[in-house]
């Protein structure tokens, strides 16, 4: 696991390393003295131990940046101060730890973070799993449409800093069609469909509109309380279509990035 120690006492950064290196000697744990220099960093952490105040951006404020970019690790927050733990809730924090810290009550709060921080990882593994199985069935439906069949499949996977995750299929084909008429079928089938989805999305538009009126006459002048929905987990997928497996693997080798991962995928689920 991928862990962040962020205080402004070098003292407490070098006695949370310790005790994380005493029972997880594996885990990779990255260093930082403020706020900004966590959120400056590169990487996705699945466990950020975060002191409350520090010298220029404290930690409140540091997770309230972290959780508008969909950042879902999960948050220890450290304080000499109590009174200061009441505000870790408005960002989700996971526990808190009181200076001066104790090794015994350290190991159980990272044994219970560790727990969580998999359980996390879990779910977006399964959710990654689940959208590569529906992608490669539709995309063998679509071809199996236009008579031909799958032969070639992968799919790579990229969380950015935001949380939104990126995602490209690579196939090959094999068909009697060209390519190009390939490509100008399924252009077309996706401009109907489109044309439809706008058309349902119009309805739908107006059915709302129709409540909220009625709604308003109903309520009359009863004050309303509008509650922001929570913002969701943004997911791209692009599709490239290869003539051999040997160009589609050298196209996926070109685009591999660090963050990028390759989960394996059974073709005959």
């Amino acid at each position: 696991m991928n862990i962040a120690v962020v205080d402004d006492e070098e003292i407490i950064r070098q006695q949370i390393h310790g005790f994380i290196k005493k029972q997880k000697p594996e885990f990779y744990i990255s260093d930082f003295a403020t706020g900004e220099e966590l959120l400056a960093a590169k990487a996705d952490f699945d466990i950020i131990f975060l002191d409350i105040q520090m010298e220029g951006m404290g930690g409140i404020e540091a997770a309230r940046s972290l959780r508008k970019k969909n950042m879902d690790a999960v948050l220890v927050f450290i304080t000499g101060m109590k009174e200061y733990v009441f505000e870790a809730f408005d960002v989700s924090a996971f526990h808190y730890l009181l200076k001066p810290i104790g090794e015994k009550k350290f190991m159980e709060v990272l044994g219970r973070a560790v727990d969580e921080a998999g359980r996390r990882k879990g779910q977006k593994e399964q959710q990654i799993s689940e959208l590569e199985k529906q992608g490669y069935e539709q995309l063998s439906a679509q071809n199996k449409a236009l008579g031909g069949t799958v032969t070639y499949y992968q799919q790579t996977w990229m969380v950015n800093k935001d949380g939104s995750i990126q995602s490209t299929v690579y196939s090959v084909t094999e068909t009697g069609m060209t390519n190009a008429e390939r490509m100008k079928k399924n252009m077309d089938e996706r401009l109907e469909k489109q044309k439809e989805k706008k058309e349902e999305e119009e309805k739908v538009q107006e059915r709302k509109e129709e409540k909220a009126e009625q709604a308003e006459k109903l309520d009359g002048d009863t004050e309303k309380i509008s509650v922001p929905e929570a913002a969701g987990q943004k997911i791209t997928v692009k599709y490239v279509e290869a003539e051999s497996e040997s160009e589609a693997k050298a196209m996926m080798q070109k685009e591999k990035l660090e963050d990028t991962c390759y989960p394996k995928f059974d073709m005959n689920v």
